[in-house]
């Protein structure tokens, strides 16, 4: 590897490993997320998700798709919805997409290839046959129009 980086066939990677996760998501949230209207609610998701854990002091040059992954699944068994988990997964791809963009990071996009959680399927509530006619009285006159042909 050495060899082809010399050779400028690979990228030299940052000396100090590209910096940790938190100073990315830091990064991000100062370039990309300070202005937009959802901001509050983005820096909010990102402290306590990713700036609190673990996670917040790995060496990006050390963040592997099966690390996030990990990471991930403990975020499920915390019993945050997959909503949730998705958005946090989100947050982290979208800066790492854009340090790559920025030339702040010459690696891949670790989360790029993680999968998105699946929450439960919710089945539609459609009106039992006993509850339409009570439903139907209530619909006011107006509403109801002649379907006659006219012939």
């Amino acid at each position: 590897m050495a060899w082809r980086q010399r050779m400028g066939l690979e990228q030299v990677g940052a000396p100090n490993g590209g910096g940790t996760v938190r100073e990315l998501m830091n990064w991000w949230m100062q370039v990309f997320s300070e202005g937009n209207t959802s901001h509050p609610k983005n820096a909010s998701t990102i402290k306590r998700h990713l700036l609190a854990g673990q996670l917040a002091d790995v060496r990006l040059a050390d963040l592997s798709k099966g690390r996030v992954e990990s990471f991930l699944d403990e975020k499920t068994k915390e019993g945050l919805s997959a909503q949730t988990v998705n958005h946090i997964r989100g947050f982290l791809s979208r800066a790492f997409s854009a340090a790559i963009d920025r030339e702040r990071w010459y690696g891949k996009n670790p989360v790029s290839e993680t999968k998105k959680r699946r929450g439960p399927k919710r089945l539609a509530d459609f009106l039992r046959f006993e509850e339409v006619g009570p439903v139907i009285a209530q619909v006011p006159p107006q509403h109801f129009h002649s379907t006659s042909t006219g012939s």
